[in-house]
């Protein structure tokens, strides 16, 4: 049975080669979407999944309300966690971990010799976590060798997860590098009492080296801090809820704030709230602010698996207008089975077992299709997710798409041949009522797949235009041309701890500006960035019967700034040279925040916080300092070239000669820092790399177009194909008495035309509210014309056309003798 079955349905894929191929390459590129897209949100929901009890383990974050809107920071003050444990009996463990920055190097004690390991510890490799021991009970770390009681029996002992100890100790058994020693900073000893696995699942616990936090009593300014890399985990005991917990942690902060303003009497409000977030939730938090944090926003997930559902199952639509295409072509050979008495059920078995055949052959297909897909998405799919492998949770989807598809697939040929007498198969169209209203289920299908290939078209122009828009748009200055470097953190902090001279970055910045491609250059912080810093600012004026504060971004400069930037000074002078500040240039913003009549009052005032005031020197033109989704804001240039890490240049002459002029940049700061490499960047394509996610977002709609259009005209192909087998006889007749093939042409494209123009118009409303609220996000963007979605109707209708005129011209031009000679 199963051999028959087999074989005819090899002979009916082999007989009708051109539509079967037309299936597989439809179903293939469904499968491959759902196969990228299920591999994406597979790996990003596994995100601390190995974390034991992890319904009941949570993170603390910090909420902050400034200026109206909450603002939230991944970290908390260091001393909760040592109120949290003494004073909440509903929490089960408390679990700090505090990023240590002061690690620079590492030398390791190797027989009479030191051999030293200069290190990074770099945020994506690793780093060392300052902790107690119930941490790794709350992670749940398999330990190699020690154990979390005796991990941190003193101040210098250190824990060392498996892949670091390999770098400290290459080819050592775990068992054996306990009592090792290693130096921080060449003089620190630190004693190896512990090596634990690395985590076999993704997760945000990426610590590599665990050394004591110290118990200490901390002083009350210290409440008031928050730093992004001290982190606090917590878990609950069984059947405790997480808001009373919550409840409880702001009543200690209250206290401790009410501590503080008594001594110290602040200027500022308390501000802050504390936040108990499940930990499931942390990778999903794409609202708190953390510096390399790997996060996914659960709204990119939904909009991916919904892109995946509608090419699948647009893919199956194409299956079904194709496999009943041929059902008319077939009906002999179905009459005869029926006639020597083959049942309905072996018949729809048939149908189901090719289905699973043509469907089995696409998903091979898929294979190469998917190496395609990750290759040419490799910037928008995270690196681990190619590599990222869970048998069970594959092997369950595949075989779960494989039935799905299948039954989806095969349902309606099925119940065609299982309904519909041979004699009367496709008499005048099979048609379903619905009501008092006859709706031919094949064309539903039709409009249905133009509709969503309309929307993926409109979509992927408007997206284009804002992209375009964003990136075209006067920025309120001049980025080309411009290249930049960022002093490597550790070279930073060399400067910051006053190891080096700060005068050794303006040397290096007077050799720079001596290249003679360089026509000028700056320390300085980048004009627009995602980095950031703000303070509340208020007006020195005692004629002011009223105080006017405002909060103002600030980017370093020095007087060479404005030069590389192009920028426009509207009022007064430029920043003068400085370490420290002293002055500032403020926008066209930050005159009106602080309620100046003009930019020429604004020069000669005063500006900042208590006695820490500096007048205003000069006033530029708004520029945009921040992402189109945000307004201009209140903005300073202030001369503190102390605290500036960034060269600005501007390149002069010929494009051809910037290779030359960089090179020449590189050279001469290797001179300088040969230790500490750098990357030349074109500042244009720094930008650019901030709209990351929305170019990706434009290269997924932009192939999901031209998939959903390439689909939806494979299933108009099949339904051309019918309505010129079922009309051959009418052809035949018209061409007979007289008719061109113009009018044989317009008889059989005007019903799928109107179909196209019927899906354009149902489209039309739903594309214009989803890429509306997509724009809202933007407080800088375009508005929404006609143009795309005549364009968008355009190109849907010149697809359609050009798929119906082969079939159409190819029955006009046929002989009518072939199809009038009686059979």
């Amino acid at each position: 049975m199963n051999n028959l079955l087999l074989k005819s349905a090899i002979r009916q894929l082999w007989k009708n080669k051109l539509f079967s191929l037309l299936n597989i390459i439809g179903l293939a590129i469904g499968i491959t979407s759902c196969w990228v897209i299920f591999k994406i949100v597979n790996y990003e929901y596994s995100f601390e999944a190995g974390v034991p009890q992890l319904d009941r383990t949570y993170r603390t974050i910090s909420q902050f309300k400034n200026d109206g809107k909450d603002n939230y920071n991944g970290g908390l003050a260091k001393p909760f966690y040592q109120a949290i444990r003494k004073e909440i009996p509903g929490v089960e463990l408390v679990a700090p971990a505090f990023r240590n920055y002061q690690m620079e190097s590492v030398t390791i004690n190797k027989g009479q010799k030191n051999q030293k390991l200069v290190e990074d510890f770099d945020e994506a490799e690793g780093n060392v976590t300052e902790t107690t021991s119930d941490y790794f009970k709350l992670v749940g770390y398999k330990w190699l060798a020690g154990s979390p009681e005796k991990a941190f029996s003193t101040a210098n002992d250190i824990v060392l997860t498996k892949k670091r100890a390999a770098i400290y100790f290459p080819n050592q058994a775990a068992q054996g590098l306990i009592g090792k020693t290693i130096f921080y900073n060449d003089s620190i000893p630190k004693t190896v009492t512990g090596i634990v696995d690395d985590l076999g699942f993704n997760t945000e616990f990426n610590g590599t080296e665990f050394i004591l936090l110290k118990e200490e009593v901390y002083p009350l300014n210290v409440w008031t801090n928050t730093n992004g890399s001290d982190r606090l985990y917590i878990r609950l005991k069984d059947g405790v809820k997480d808001l009373p917990i919550q409840a409880a942690i702001n009543k200690i902060g209250q206290k401790k704030w009410q501590e503080f303003s008594q001594e110290k009497k602040p200027k500022f409000d308390y501000n802050r709230k504390v936040v108990v977030m499940p930990l499931k939730d942390s990778h999903f938090a794409v609202h708190i602010k953390e510096w390399y944090a790997e996060r996914t926003s659960k709204t990119v997930i939904y909009g991916l698996i919904a892109v995946a559902a509608f090419l699948m199952l647009l893919a199956c639509i194409n299956y079904i207008n194709l496999s009943t295409a041929q059902i008319p072509a077939r009906s002999k050979d179905i009459g005869v089975r029926k006639t020597l008495g083959s049942s309905q059920g072996k018949l729809v078995s048939q149908i189901i077992f090719e289905s699973l055949l043509t469907i089995a052959i696409a998903l091979v297909c898929s294979v190469f299709l998917t190496k395609l897909a990750f290759f040419y998405f490799q910037e928008m799919i995270p690196e681990k997710v190619k590599d990222f492998t869970s048998s069970t949770t594959s092997m369950l989807f595949i075989a779960i798409l494989l039935t799905v598809t299948t039954l989806i697939s095969s349902a309606y040929p099925s119940w065609l041949i299982k309904k519909v007498q041979p004699v009367n198969l496709f008499r005048a169209g099979k048609q379903f009522q619905i009501g008092k209203t006859q709706i031919n289920l094949r064309k539903t299908l039709i409009v249905f797949q133009f509709f969503i290939a309309q929307f993926f078209t409109v979509s992927a122009l408007i997206i284009g235009q804002q992209l375009s828009y964003t990136l075209n748009k006067d920025m309120g200055f001049d980025k080309d041309a411009v290249v930049t470097f960022d002093l490597p953190s550790k070279l930073i902090n060399k400067f910051y701890e006053e190891k080096l001279d700060q005068s050794k970055k303006q040397t290096l910045l007077h050799e720079i500006q001596k290249i003679k491609g360089v026509s000028a250059a700056s320390i300085g912080s980048k004009p627009l960035s995602n980095n950031y810093s703000s303070s509340w600012f208020h007006r020195k004026d005692p004629t002011l019967k009223e105080k006017i504060s405002s909060d103002i971004f600030f980017k370093n400069a020095d007087p060479n700034y404005i030069a590389v930037y192009d920028m426009k000074l509207i009022a007064g002078n430029n920043l003068p040279q400085s370490d420290t500040v002293n002055a500032y240039i403020i926008n066209e913003s930050a005159v009106k925040a602080f309620g100046f009549n003009s930019p020429q009052d604004a020069i000669g005032k005063s500006i900042g916080q208590e006695d820490s005031t500096f007048p205003i020197v000069g006033v530029i033109k708004d520029f945009h300092a921040q992402e189109f989704y945000k307004e201009i804001t209140p903005l300073a240039l202030r001369s503190f070239s102390r605290g500036a890490y960034t060269f600005n240049m501007k390149l002069s002459g010929n494009s051809k000669e910037w290779k030359g002029s960089i090179e020449a940049i590189n050279k001469i700061y290797a001179r300088f820092f040969p230790e500490y490499p750098i990357e030349v960047k074109f500042y244009d394509e720094t930008i650019a790399s901030l709209y990351q996610k929305e170019q990706n977002l434009a290269k997924l709609i932009n192939v999901s177009t031209i998939v959903a259009v390439l689909i939806g005209c494979l299933g108009l192909f099949g339904l051309i194909t019918l309505a010129a087998f079922q009309r051959s006889k009418e052809i035949g007749i018209r061409k007979v008495l007289g008719a061109s093939i113009p009018s044989i042409f317009h008889l059989l494209a005007k019903n799928f035309v109107q179909l196209i123009l019927i899906s354009i118009l149902i489209a039309a409303p739903l594309t214009w509210w989803t890429c509306s609220k997509w724009l809202e996000d933007f407080y800088y963007r375009i508005d929404l014309t006609a143009t795309p979605f005549i364009l968008g109707a355009g190109l849907a209708l010149f697809a359609a056309v050009l798929t119906i005129s082969f079939q159409s011209i190819k029955a006009a031009i046929q002989n009518p003798v072939n199809s009038l000679r009686d059979e």
